[in-house]
């Protein structure tokens, strides 16, 4: 009988190495199998891949080019360069006056230029030269419809009758020319004088048992005037503007020379003048040259411009002004740094800068709580009153039938019917923050800037 040996059974460890060398092994296999299959591919479909050659990197700063702008939908601008003039009507040679210039080269806005004018003949020379573009100037182009009346007994009654003899008077001595306007708005001011009945002796008060004498009324110059010194486009934005808008009518009597002086401390009724003079020039130089509202928009065409619309009366520092002109680069702008390095410097220069950005942005409608030139219908340029004062670029506008309607919305305190043609944001600013007629001592409300100017050009609403 024969003995069985006993079958030892394998242990843990053996049974882990035998799986690992059966895996090993298929695995091989599979190796040798493709590596077979890879030896019949012919030489010539093999792609031999050169080696990557770095370039060694400068140390000198490269040039940085703006990345296309992504999801920007600006609207088709009908003007391709644009100008923006920073008046001045001081005695020259001035040292704030700049002329700012851009052009759009297919998708890219271009900074040409920013430079600074010594003199207005040169602007004069600049503009009679100019190819086509739309050129902001901040300067009052014309004076509110009550002064025209006034003037009619001059024989000047449209705007175009006014510079025409605004420019005859300054042809010959500027200050002679200037005299002469200053006597007509002196005259213009004495023509509603407040009636304040009889004028009784102010040395006596109410202790006194005196008997009050009557005596004889102030000289009209101490005198409370009632004409309008603002116009149209003025009352939209003179509450949030403040001491930003100045009326070009703006007088006082100097007690030494006794005779009427312009008051305001940057000439505003001075550089009007000048202004309408040269826009006199122009136009009787160049047939494709408009004033707008003035006239319907040419080829070249010439608007007012108040700078509060785009700088908020606001002068950012350089790191501020810096950190957003590297944003509009990234956006498909191209500033020059020498741009933007006199911008940061000087404070005229900064607001011919950011104007020229803010009316290139308007015009792409990429700005759009401000109107393009396009947005005006026929009917705003029907308006008369329109065609005499001007208006201020940018500013949304309603006919007067549509004013007189929204007046007993206003009183009974519902919501304009204007509001709600534009965004929900001017709609809701507008309903809120709408200029009212208040009483002279009541303290006027203060806005945060943002709201304060879409409030006041949501004011007006195109018609």
């Amino acid at each position: 009988m024969t003995q069985e040996t006993p079958q030892i059974e394998p242990t843990e460890n053996e049974l882990v190495s035998e799986i690992l060398s059966s895996a090993e092994a298929s695995t091989m296999s599979e190796m040798d199998a493709s590596s077979a299959a890879d030896s019949e591919i012919p030489v010539s479909d093999v792609v031999e891949i050169a080696p990557i050659e770095r370039e060694s990197r400068s140390r000198e700063r490269r040039e940085r080019k703006p990345a296309p702008r992504r999801g920007r939908k600006s609207g088709s601008a009908i003007f391709e360069r644009f100008v923006v003039i920073r008046w001045s009507g001081r005695r020259e040679p001035v040292d704030d006056m700049y002329w700012a210039e851009a052009t759009k080269d297919g998708d890219w806005i271009v900074v040409t230029e920013l430079a600074q004018v010594r003199s207005r003949k040169e602007i004069l020379t600049r503009l009679l030269e100019l190819p086509p573009a739309l050129i902001a100037i901040d300067v009052p182009l014309s004076y509110p419809a009550d002064f025209f009346e006034v003037l009619k007994t001059e024989g000047i009654s449209d705007w175009r009758a006014l510079i025409k003899h605004v420019r005859e008077d300054l042809k010959k001595n500027a200050d002679d020319g200037i005299r002469r306007w200053i006597e007509r708005i002196g005259a213009y001011r004495e023509s509603q004088l407040e009636d304040e009945g009889p004028w009784r002796d102010r040395q006596s008060n109410f202790r006194d048992r005196r008997p009050q004498f009557l005596r004889e009324a102030p000289p009209p110059y101490e005198r409370r005037s009632l004409a309008e010194r603002f116009r149209r486009t003025d009352h939209a934005l003179r509450r949030v503007a403040d001491r930003h808008l100045i009326s070009p009518v703006q007088i006082g009597y100097n007690r030494l020379t006794k005779r009427y002086e312009f008051t305001d401390p940057q000439s505003q009724g001075r550089a009007a003048l000048l202004g309408m003079s040269m826009l006199d020039q122009v136009l009787d130089t160049r047939d494709d040259v408009a004033v707008w509202p003035m006239m319907t928009p040419k080829p070249v065409t010439i608007v007012e411009l108040l700078p509060w619309i785009f700088t908020e009366g606001e002068r950012l520092q350089p790191e501020k002004l810096r950190a957003r002109m590297a944003t509009l680069e990234d956006r498909g702008w191209d500033i020059p740094s020498q741009a933007v390095d006199q911008a940061a410097r000087n404070t005229d220069a900064q607001i011919a800068l950011r104007c020229l950005l803010g009316v290139i942005m308007t015009e792409g409608r990429e700005e759009r709580q401000r109107r393009p030139i396009r947005d005006y219908q026929p009917g705003f340029y029907d308006d008369p009153q329109i065609k005499l004062e001007g208006w201020f670029y940018s500013v949304g506008y309603r006919s007067q039938n549509e004013r007189t309607q929204d007046a007993p919305n206003k009183e009974n305190g519902s919501e304009p019917r204007n509001a709600s043609e534009g965004s929900p944001r001017e709609s809701r600013t507008a309903s809120q923050s709408a200029p009212q007629v208040e009483p002279a001592h009541s303290a006027e409300p203060k806005l945060e800037p943002e709201v304060a100017v879409q409030a006041a050009i949501a004011e007006e609403q195109p018609v």
